[in-house]
Parts: C-alpha cells; sequence; structure tokens
C-alpha cells in the first residue's frame, strides 16, 4: 500500500482488493514524521489524492496533546467534494476573523470562512476553517487536472495556506527557491492578532492518512448523496480506486529568520527536501 513507482512518485493507498465482512475493517495508510516542528514553511506537491464517499483523506500537522499543541489542516476533504478544507483545532482562545457578510471571505484571505471559533471543544469540534473557492481544489476534477502545490506558512505572525494548481505553480516554487512574499493573498490565514499562535501551536508532527467513515465522512454520509450506508461502502473494494496519495514532492523550510509577510528565502539556513524517494523512508511509522 506504500511504494515509490517507475517515476519516482511516492504512492499511498488503502487495501483495494478485499473483500470485507460485515463489521470488518478496511488497511489504510498513516504516516507520521519522527520530526518535530516549531514553525517553518511546508511545500506539498501532489498529483493525486483520495477521493470517493466515505473516504476522509488529509494532510495536516499536530501537537504533542491534542488539543493543545494545535492541529493544522491543510489539505482535507471527504466523499466527492470539491472544495478543499482548511481547519485549525485548538484549546480555546483562538479564532478566525468575522468574514465578509456578504461574500463569506476572510479580510485577508481568498477562501470562504465557514466557522471562525478553533476551539475543539466547542461546536462539535469543527475548529474554525476556510474553504478554497476553487472547485479544483479537492477531488476528482483536483486529479484530473494533475492536483498542484499546497505551501503552508507558520510564521511569527500567523499561519497562512496557499494552493496552486498545476498550471499556475508560481516560478520560484518550481526552482526550489520560494518567495511567500510574491505569491499573493493566501487562501487561509489564521492572523495571531486574534489567535496567539505562537503560544497555542508548538511541536507539531506531520501527517498522511487515509480514514473510512469517522467523525466527518460517517457523519455526513447520507446527506452527501451516497449510496447506502458508510459501513457498507467499506466492504466492497472496488470502491476505493481513487483512495490514493501520488506525490510528486515535500519540502520542509525551516529558519529563524521565517517572520511573516517580510520573508524571503533565496535559500533557508536549513532546508530538508524529502523526495518522492526519501519521503518513505523518513515519514515512515
Amino acid at each position: 500500500m506504500v511504494y515509490v513507482n517507475n517515476v519516482g512518485q511516492a504512492i499511498m493507498q488503502v487495501d483495494r482488493w478485499t473483500t470485507l465482512a460485515p463489521g470488518q475493517a478496511r488497511n489504510s495508510v498513516r504516516i507520521e514524521s519522527y520530526a518535530v516542528f516549531n514553525k517553518g514553511l511546508f511545500i506539498l506537491d501532489v498529483e493525486a489524492a483520495p477521493w470517493g464517499c466515505g473516504v476522509w483523506p488529509a494532510w495536516w500537522t499536530v501537537g504533542p496533546n491534542w488539543p493543545w499543541g494545535g492541529e493544522i489542516d491543510i489539505l482535507e476533504g471527504v466523499h466527492d467534494n470539491v472544495h478543499n478544507a482548511m481547519t485549525f483545532h485548538t484549546q480555546p482562545g483562538c479564532s478566525l476573523p468575522t468574514p465578509n457578510p456578504k461574500t463569506s471571505l476572510g479580510p485577508n484571505s481568498t477562501g470562504w470562512i465557514e466557522s471562525t471559533d478553533c476551539n475543539a471543544f466547542a461546536n462539535s469540534n469543527s475548529g474554525c476553517q476556510t474553504v478554497d473557492t476553487s472547485q479544483a481544489s479537492y477531488g476528482t476534477q483536483f486529479n484530473v487536472l494533475k492536483g498542484g502545490v499546497f505551501a503552508m506558512m507558520w510564521a511569527d505572525d500567523g499561519i497562512r495556506i496557499w494552493f496552486f494548481h498545476r498550471a499556475a505553480i508560481p516560478e520560484d516554487l518550481q526552482e526550489n527557491a520560494p518567495q511567500p512574499n510574491n505569491w499573493g493573498t493566501p487562501v487561509a490565514f489564521l492572523h495571531n492578532t486574534l489567535c496567539p499562535t505562537s503560544k497555542i501551536f508548538y511541536d507539531h508532527q506531520m501527517i498522511f492518512d487515509i480514514t473510512f467513515c469517522g467523525d466527518w465522512a460517517g457523519t455526513s454520509y447520507i446527506s452527501s448523496g451516497c449510496p447506502g450506508t458508510c459501513s457498507q461502502r467499506v466492504m466492497t473494494p472496488s470502491n476505493f480506486a481513487n483512495a490514493s496519495w501520488t506525490i510528486n514532492s515535500l519540502q520542509v523550510y525551516r529558519s529563524p529568520q521565517i517572520s511573516g509577510a517580510s520573508l524571503a528565502l533565496p535559500r533557508p539556513r536549513s532546508l530538508m527536501y524529502l523526495s518522492a524517494g526519501l519521503i518513505l523512508l523518513l515519514l515512515y511509522i
């Protein structure tokens, strides 16, 4: 279920060949980093991400004692959704700004703000969520367009998340010399004026996973228009033909110079570059 293909891409997929009995669990993949991060610039080039009824994939980071330490969901969706959801889950005392009542857009972001309270103990742990307006930021069309690049910058003044379609990846990212100042307004931005991010978020591990049903995909299964029940869906392997990650590269830039909007990184002081061939080795749990 985890391997490098013949063109050097890292593949992570679920068991899609075994027919299960009712109530039997389907094997999946969860990969966590041994490395622990405090601030940084995280760049994922992904050609395909899992999707489909009953499927709940995510690329995220999380602290040591959830929700203390915080959680940052960078790429996440369920079922046949077409919009990526970026969500922060925290202890009490952290929120996103109130969106524009006419557009639902944040004042410093291009995504729709769906919820503003990041408190994991409120609102059934919905967190504070920003949804990408692009209908190809998750799901079938995302994969048809060969995915793109996600960038999360965790800096002194807050946490920003960008997404670039394959045809619109900035030149500096293609040259492995990221310049976030040139990327424009992020899709999501958790500013430190409403959330003391330097205190709320710390000691994060990075995670890739593919979950079935669960708190989100399970509770929203019927309303999503998916057939039958989620537990019935899990029994048939052919239902998960699209439940697979195809990763081109993952880069993590760590530098004491990271300070938010003023960040410029011609070459970081410390660079960890995880090629497709190394991601499995360095992120293997």
